[in-house]
């Protein structure tokens, strides 16, 4: 019987030696009826979860099989029965789009998901958008079929559960931080601030805070209770590429920041799903 065992130990360990077990997981079981996970690219423990939204205001922003896209948020919850987090909402948006966000959604196709990793192709912009994690920090790459002339959107001031308000600092044209309020979990008072620094692989050409329905002018701006979110002018060549790389705290914009440098120092893609991967 011992001798059996021990065969059955040693033909386990060498098949599965030679393949990646992240090769059978699904990350998109449980994201329809009533499930309520999220396919995004997250790391076991992970505090940040980069995951698209197609439901906003459901329990993890995402149930398989809806039409539009609205963005990548950068922290979820799993498998609950209310909504919160949500927050830190990456996205793009044509230069006709008004502000309202149901006019720079789009429907997309070629939507993959394994642990780490998750893409897909922005139908009305004609680029796939991928993501990958580390445990405190989401990187994300937009790649570009056509001649582009785009805005990309951060948004601050709204989760999947709450517009809670928040801030933002233009602090170059290339890097942006400031912080998010959610809260609001099956209709308790919970507040939690979540920081943010967010870097860009290539500097932008302009870039706004909107405040509401209304465009300011400045470079920082914060306050609760409203949307606030800065639109990010880029033109894109057919087959470049647009990384953000993004990184959260829940102490302060100092530490978001330290995350980042720390966890993803460099633009390598590819390194970072590896790793992830492993």
């Amino acid at each position: 019987m011992l001798n059996k065992i021990l065969l059955f130990l040693i033909i386990y360990t060498s098949v599965y030696s030679q393949s990646r077990l992240t090769e059978y997981v699904n990350p998109f079981i449980g994201t329809s009826n009533g499930g309520n996970t999220y396919p995004g690219a997250v790391v076991p423990w992970g505090m940040v979860s980069v995951s698209p939204h197609n439901a906003p205001g459901s329990p993890s922003g995402y149930i398989h099989g809806q039409k539009y896209f609205y963005g990548f948020g950068y922290n979820h919850l799993s498998g609950t029965g209310c909504a919160d987090l949500g927050s830190i909402i990456l996205t793009m948006a044509d230069t006709n789009t008004t502000l309202n966000p149901e006019t720079y959604k789009t429907t997309y196709s070629n939507e993959t998901a394994e642990p780490g990793y998750y893409s897909l192709f922005l139908d009305k912009f004609k680029m796939k958008a991928e993501v990958t994690s580390t445990a405190r920090t989401g990187l994300t790459k937009f790649t570009f079929a056509s001649v582009e002339t785009i805005n990309i959107i951060l948004d601050a001031g709204r989760s999947l559960n709450l517009v809670g308000g928040g801030s933002i600092k233009i602090i170059s044209n290339t890097e942006i931080e400031g912080s998010n309020i959610s809260g609001g979990f099956c209709g308790e008072d919970n507040r939690q601030t979540l920081y943010f620094s967010a870097k860009f692989n290539k500097p932008f050409l302009s870039a706004a805070i909107c405040i509401g329905d209304s465009i300011i002018t400045g470079k920082e701006y914060s306050l609760k209770d409203s949307s606030i979110r800065c639109f990010l002018k880029y033109k894109m060549t057919p087959g470049e590429q647009l990384l953000v790389k993004v990184g959260i705290s829940y102490t302060s914009e100092d530490n978001a920041r330290k995350n980042l440098e720390t966890e993803i120092p460099g633009w390598d893609f590819g390194k970072v799903k590896n790793d992830a991967d492993d």
